[in-house]
C-alpha cells in the first residue's frame, strides 16, 4: 500500500484504481481511510476482496462500512479445492456480489475480445505498460514515450478475477458495464 498524498496532485479525471482489501495485510479503518481520500480527490475506483471463508466476517464489514452505492467485488479463492464453497456460501457471497457465481466458474477467454490495452491498462512503478494485470504483454513505458495503446483478445487461458473479466466484451457484466449499470464502479 503507497502513501497517497501525491493523489491530490494528480489529473483525477485519467486516473482510477482497483482497490483489493485484504484483511492479513492491512486493517479495515486504514483501507476505509484510503478509500475516503480517493473520493476525497474525485478519483475512480473499484473495490474489492477474496472470497477466502476465513475472511467471510471481514467481507461483511466491508460491504456495512462502504456506501451502498458502492460496488464490492468478490473473487473466488484460487486455486481452491473442489467444492471450497457451500451453496451457502455461495448464496452469502452473492448476496454481496451478483456476478460472484460468474468468477467462480468464469468460461474460458482465450481469444475473447478485451478492452485491456485500450481502454484499461496496468502500469507498474517503472512505467512499464501491460495491456491487463494478468497478461505479460508489453504495450511500452510511459516514461519513454514508447507506450502504445492497442486493442487486443485475451491471451489467457482463464480470466478468473473481476479487474481482467469486467473489461471482456463478450460477457454478461461487461455488457452491463457498457450499458451503465455497472458504471458506480468507475464514478465514486
Amino acid at each position: 500500500m503507497c502513501r497517497p498524498c501525491w493523489i491530490a496532485r494528480a489529473n483525477a479525471q485519467s486516473l482510477a484504481f482497483w482497490c483489493t482489501y485484504h484483511p492479513t495485510q492491512v486493517s479495515r479503518d486504514s483501507f476505509l481511510e484510503r478509500l475516503q481520500i480517493l473520493r476525497d480527490a474525485g478519483v475512480r475506483f473499484s473495490v474489492g476482496v477474496v472470497g477466502a471463508r476465513e475472511h467471510f466476517g471481514e467481507i461483511e464489514a466491508m460491504r456495512t462500512a462502504l456506501p451502498a452505492d458502492e460496488y464490492l467485488w468478490i473473487n473466488a479463492l484460487d486455486p481452491r479445492p473442489p467444492d471450497y464453497y457451500t451453496e451457502d456460501e455461495v448464496a452469502f457471497l452473492t448476496a454481496i456480489d451478483p456476478h460472484f457465481p460468474f468468477n467462480a466458474a468464469p468460461p474460458e477467454s482465450l481469444g475473447a475480445a478485451c478492452r485491456a490495452g485500450s481502454l484499461s491498462i496496468s502500469v507498474d512503478g517503472a512505467g512499464n505498460v501491460r495491456p491487463c494485470h494478468f497478461l505479460g504483454t508489453s504495450l511500452g513505458n510511459l516514461y519513454d514515450g514508447t507506450f502504445q495503446p492497442r486493442r487486443m483478445s485475451c491471451s489467457n487461458r482463464r480470466c478468473d478475477c473481476f479487474i481482467g473479466y469486467i473489461h471482456r466484451t463478450d460477457l454478461p457484466v461487461a455488457a452491463q458495464f457498457a450499458q451503465g449499470t455497472v458504471e458506480r464502479i468507475w464514478a465514486n
